[in-house]
Parts: structure tokens; C-alpha cells; sequence
């Protein structure tokens, strides 16, 4: 119908909007065929095409023990399985009497919050060449692009100084006269012998990292020696640091388990002093409360069944539970004031005294259940310790190879237990037998006349990580 026989006037106006209003639903309805209140089917996803796997894959035994979920299947490879022996052996250029310069390297893990790199930006010191790289990544990775990149061979003095500052101190081995300095000096990184990682976490790349990317770790320069002490994390978290593909790009390592590394380092050296605090803490009264367990942790997460055992504990007798996972229980008001904790400081971030903490709080129940967060040999943290600090006898789940780093007869073991109520029935018994609690501190006896019984793995050396390594090298 041409334009000029509508209906002219008002008539034509209505005519008008009613012809676009159509014209719009069309376009609606092509653009949007099925509405969103509509009941027709969704799509159906096409199947994925069926995958032929070509043969058997050589690394699967690798992929399969490398599950971030548990330690369990988790069997470190060994050095005798690599035809060296323990430990290795690196060279040093002489001559033997000059001084050895070590450069601490630590991936910045720590410390990355609340920073203001406006204000840390104004000290500026300088760097080699050979770092560029690895300052553009942290730049990319940790700082705000909304102000100029430090330029080429500076970046924040702050760096230099959040791990340890260079004292230039020069240090002399007990035994060997072996003399080395300690550095964090990045001016020193090229010249320096011996680059010593202390903590092979990359920036942000946390618990998840199956496989590492060597391109992560600092150049290494001719001349190097690569030392990685992996003594803080349990391979659990960390499953790259047992491959052969990792631990060949290091000269020497040093850490937990000692079938894994060149030199036996615990991640919880014990002290003479820490030994004489454990051996002198009296066992605590039995409670006439009724509740003579405890715990503290945070890590809600773990690789092992900790949460679990907690829970069917809960099930079977009353607990106080101080940390984050399960909490019933705050700290007592006398510890708050003690040490001055705040409301804005939470029970289970207290980075205080924190040992100090728990042992007073610890102090009150005949029992603590002290389970580590997975089930790796060689990873014994602090929390037996301080559960035997506080004069407790500890209900311990986690390393394998425990009886390595705790005096003998002085744990429950919840590995020996067919059932969580098999263990509460003994923890039970205990409390009411004092015959049966005393046998939990009949090591102390010994270990006050020989401290080498308390354990075979977990006793500080005197002589420290540095000297005990530079004792591996052959000097050219």
C-alpha cells in the first residue's frame, strides 16, 4: 500500500507507531529467537569427538604421584636411584684461604601486602644487567603500572633488605677454617660463588604449581654453584621440588627428607635451649572440667585427613579447638592482655610470640592434637614441639618417619590406631591411668643426660647450613 492511501491525521500517527512496533518485534525476535521466560530446551552441546591416545605415556607414573591432594603417593626420588652419591660434590675456585661470597636468593613471597611502592620507589639501588629479567617480571607481576617503571639497573633498596641485610660480616668454619660472607647485595650477584635459594616459591605461584618453569629461577651465570634449601613447605604443596627435572638444576641441595637431599636439614632444628624448655615442662593436672584435648590450626585445607580425625575426636569427647578450623574456643582473657592481643588481631594470626602462645595454652590440657597439614616424610613442623613444650603429651598425624624426630614413647601416633574411636578409647584410658600418662616422660630422664636421645634427625648443628655445606667442595 503506497504511503499516500493511508489514513491521514491521528489515524496515520497510530498507524504509524503500530507499523514500528512491529517492525521492532521482528528484529527482536531475529536477533533473540527464544525469549528468557520461554520453556523451550536449551541447546544441546555437541559430544566431544572421541580422543585416541597413541601409545603408552612414559611419564604417567610422574603425573600420578605428583597429585597436589596427598602425600601418600608421594615417594621421593632417591640419589642412589640416581647413581650419585651423598653428598654431592661442586667445585670452588681457590685459593682455599680466600673468602667465599654467598648471595642469599629468595623469591618474594612474603611481605607482598600493603606495600607502597610510591614510597619505596624513592631509594633506588642499582642491579646488574643480568637481572633485567627478572625485575621486569616482579614489575609485571607485583607493581602498578599508574606511575614511570623503575629504569633499566635500579629497583627499591627495600628489595635488597626484606630477606636479610649484608652485614659483610666475614665467617670462619669450626673444623675446616673455610671462610664465606653473606649477601643480599644484588651489585654482588655477579660476582658472587655460591647463590644459596632458601625459598623456591615464585611470586603468586602458590600451593597449585604441579610442574616448574625453570625460567622462574634466577640466571645462572658461569661460575655459579646453585644451592636450594627446600626446608619450609611440605612437598605436598610443593610436588616439583622431589622431580629429577628440578633438583638437577641445582650444584648441592639441603633439607627434608634426608633420602631426597645431599645434606639433612629439619625444617625444625631443635636448640639446647629448646631441648632444656621441653625437657623441664611438668605434665599438666588432669582437667576436672572433663575436657583434656585441645588444638590450633588455621589451615582448613590440608593434603591429609586431619580434619576428619578432629571431627570424629569432637564426636567421641569434648575438645577445645583455639584456631580457625572448628573453633569453639577463644584465647583466655589473661593471655590477651599478656600480650597485648587486640580484637583486630585474630586468634590464629598473632604473629607475636606466637610460640610462646601456645605453650601457655597448651599448658592447661594433658593432651593436644597435633597433626601436620599432609603426610610427607621428612616434614615435621614446630607443633609437636610445642605441644611438648607445654609438658603435653601430642596426638600427632603426619611424617612417616616421626619416630626420626621425636624422643621414644613420647606421642600417640594416630597412624597406630585402627579408628578414630579406637584412638579416643586410648587417649581415655590414659587419662585416667597416671601409670599409663608417665610413660609419655620417661624420655626425659635420658635425654637430660645425653641429649642426642631425644631424636636421630631434629637436634640443631652448631655449626649451621653454610659450613656443614661448603664441606662439599672440592677446590680447584
Amino acid at each position: 500500500m503506497h504511503l499516500s492511501k493511508l489514513p491521514t491525521g491521528p489515524h496515520r500517527r497510530l498507524l504509524a507507531t503500530l507499523l514500528a512496533f512491529v517492525l521492532f518485534a521482528n528484529i527482536v525476535f531475529i536477533l533473540y529467537p527464544t525469549s528468557p521466560t520461554s520453556s523451550a530446551a536449551p541447546a544441546v552441546k555437541p559430544e566431544a569427538p572421541a580422543v585416541k591416545l597413541i601409545g603408552n605415556n612414559p611419564f604417567q607414573a610422574e603425573y600420578d604421584n605428583n597429585d597436589p591432594q596427598s602425600c601418600n603417593g608421594l615417594h621421593p626420588i632417591l640419589r642412589a636411584d640416581l647413581n650419585e652419591t651423598i653428598p654431592r660434590h661442586y667445585a670452588l675456585k681457590g685459593p682455599k684461604n680466600r673468602v667465599v661470597t654467598i648471595f642469599l636468593w629468595r623469591q618474594q613471597t612474603y611481605a607482598m601486602s600493603n606495600i607502597s611502592w610510591p614510597e619505596l620507589a624513592k631509594d633506588l639501588c642499582p642491579y646488574p644487567p643480568e637481572l633485567v629479567a627478572y625485575f621486569k617480571a616482579y614489575w609485571d607481576r607485583h607493581v602498578n603500572d599508574d606511575y614511570p617503571r623503575w629504569p633499566n639497573g635500579w629497583a627499591p633498596c627495600w628489595l635488597w633488605k626484606i630477606n636479610s641485610e649484608s652485614d659483610n660480616l666475614v665467617r670462619t668454619c669450626d673444623g675446616t677454617g673455610t671462610r664465606f660472607k653473606l649477601t643480599t647485595n644484588y651489585t654482588e650477584f655477579r660476582d658472587a660463588d655460591i647463590i644459596h635459594m632458601d625459598y623456591v616459591f615464585y611470586l603468586g605461584a602458590y600451593e597449585h604449581v604441579l610442574f616448574w618453569n625453570v625460567a622462574l629461577l634466577p640466571p645462572k651465570l658461569g661460575g655459579h654453584i646453585w644451592w636450594l634449601n627446600y626446608g619450609r613447605e611440605s612437598v605436598a604443596y610443593y610436588p616439583y621440588v622431589r622431580m629429577e627435572s628440578f633438583l638437577r638444576n641445582f650444584d648441592f641441595t639441603i633439607g627434608a627428607p634426608a633420602s631426597l637431599y645431599d645434606l639433612s636439614h629439619p625444617l625444625e632444628p631443635i636448640t639446647s635451649n629448646r631441648l632444656k624448655l621441653m625437657i623441664a615442662a611438668p605434665p599438666p593436672t588432669i582437667r576436672s572440667d572433663g575436657i583434656q584435648l585441645a588444638w590450633m590450626v588455621s589451615n582448613c585445607s590440608p593434603r591429609n585427613q586431619r580434619n576428619e580425625v578432629m571431627k570424629g575426636l569432637m564426636e567421641e569427647m569434648e575438645v577445645h579447638s583455639f584456631g580457625r578450623c572448628m573453633h569453639n574456643m577463644d584465647f583466655p582473657e589473661e593471655i590477651k592482655l599478656k600480650f597485648k592481643l587486640t580484637e583486630e588481631v585474630s586468634n590464629d594470626q598473632y604473629w607475636g610470640p606466637w610460640q610462646d602462645i601456645k605453650r601457655e595454652i597448651f599448658a592447661g590440657y594433658p593432651f593436644v592434637f597435633v597433626p601436620e597439614n599432609s603426610n610427607c616424610e621428612g616434614y615435621v613442623t614446630e607443633k609437636v614441639y610445642d605441644a611438648l613444650a607445654a609438658g603435653s603429651i601430642p596426638i600427632y598425624l603426619g611424617a612417616r618417619d616421626i619416630d626420626n624426630y621425636v624422643p621414644p614413647h613420647s606421642i600417640i601416633n594416630v597412624v597406630d590406631f585402627a579408628n578414630v574411636t579406637a584412638l579416643a578409647n586410648h587417649i581415655k584410658k590414659v587419662t585416667n591411668s597416671t601409670e599409663l600418662r608417665m610413660e609419655y616422660y620417661k624420655w626425659k630422664e635420658d635425654a637430660k643426660i645425653d641429649p642426642y636421645t631425644f631424636c636421630k634427625l631434629c637436634l640443631e648443628d652448631t655449626r649451621g647450613i653454610e659450613c656443614r655445606a661448603l664441606d662439599s667442595a672440592v677446590w680447584i
